[in-house]
């Protein structure tokens, strides 16, 4: 079975025992969704996304997160390969939120083989990115978000490293909300001659709520090289108990080769009080299927002042009482709060 890892890994990577010449894309494991969320809506999260999630999708939906809030991802990629995310997002004030995220392909112990097939040697890769940035409220019903980052990739005993950088925009028009985001701009990664360039990400989507219990999302995702894909998804709903809520999701995406198989998706969640548990289903063909689970937790005190218009589903919160702020500002003293609404109860 380890005999495929390279395989795969080489398909998913431009290292330098594959490249043909400079110009090649490096850490194409970018392109892969992250979250369970957003991956069992077929990645159409540019508008839609409003938690801690964003972070690697647009970081302007960081601004919709309330209280200080963790994610964790696991995605059990093809072949064996380990697929880890973990992002942070932390409110400041009423306009500005900060978070940070980081996310890692890890291939783990696989064979070098020569030309006729006899092992050479054991070896493994790791490719990373860390980020940190801001996402600002920007009045009249507009968020914007960016992020600095740096990205590594070591394998066959070599290691390179690059910085580049995420930005992206949200705006509000009642129940539908529009957003856009490019990601991993400026960066090349060189391995002795060769030179890699990073896939930029490029994002441009909607998210509509039809109810209080069902939305829809669409969005146009051009990443790096690869062609054009329309991706959309749908969430439901339903409500358990008073401070519990089980989502139904599903998915779908154009763009995949015949060897990848059906572009459906699927997933649920369930939200029980300041935790929710996110699980995906993506089919890749005859190169398997990824199974995706993502905890989600908030904590500490909600934003001294919430947006004042009427909040949408936004799949993620359970209705509660605003806690109390222990010091109350004056009037001259309070920051005016986010025009737009996060899709919530």
């Amino acid at each position: 079975m380890k005999g495929k890892y390279l395989s795969v890994l080489l398909f998913l990577s431009a290292l330098p025992a594959s490249a043909a010449g400079t110009g090649s894309e490096a850490l194409s494991f970018l392109k892969i969704d992250t979250g369970a969320r957003a991956a069992a809506l077929g990645g159409a999260y540019a508008a839609l996304g409003d938690d801690a999630s964003s972070v690697f999708y647009n970081p302007a939906g960081t601004a919709f997160v309330d209280r200080k809030e963790f994610i964790f991802s696991h995605d059990q990629w093809l072949d064996g390969l380990q697929h880890e995310s973990v992002a942070y997002v932390q409110p400041v004030n009423t306009v500005y939120t900060a978070f940070a995220g980081t996310n890692l392909l890890l291939s783990g112990e696989m064979d070098r083989l020569d030309a006729s097939g006899d092992k050479l040697e054991d070896f493994q890769t790791v490719e990373g990115e860390l980020s940190l940035g801001f996402a600002a409220d920007l009045g009249r019903d507009w968020l914007a978000g960016a992020a600095f980052k740096g990205l590594s990739q070591a394998g066959f005993g070599r290691k390179a490293s690059t910085v580049a950088g995420d930005a992206g925009v949200l705006a509000g028009f009642g129940r539908l909300r529009l957003g856009a985001s490019v990601s991993n701009l400026g960066g090349a990664i060189k391995f002795g001659s060769y030179t890699f360039q990073l896939p930029v990400i490029m994002r441009a989507g909607a998210s509509q709520a039809l109810n209080d219990h069902l939305w829809l999302a669409a969005d146009y995702v051009k990443a790096g090289s690869a062609d054009g894909a329309l991706c959309a998804g749908a969430e439901a709903a339903l409500n358990m108990k008073a401070d519990e809520l089980f989502f139904v999701r599903a998915g779908y995406r154009t763009g995949r080769t015949g060897a990848a198989g059906g572009s459906f998706t699927a997933g649920v969640g369930l939200r029980e009080k300041d935790m929710r548990l996110d699980y995906a289903y993506v089919p890749y063909g005859v190169l398997g299927v990824t199974h995706r689970l993502s905890l989600s937790i908030n904590f500490g005190v909600v934003r001294d002042q919430l947006p004042k218009i009427k909040h949408y589903p936004r799949g993620y919160a359970v209705p509660r009482e605003r806690e109390p702020v222990s010091i109350k500002k004056k009037p001259s003293e309070t920051k005016k709060a986010p025009s737009i609404a996060p899709f919530t109860w």
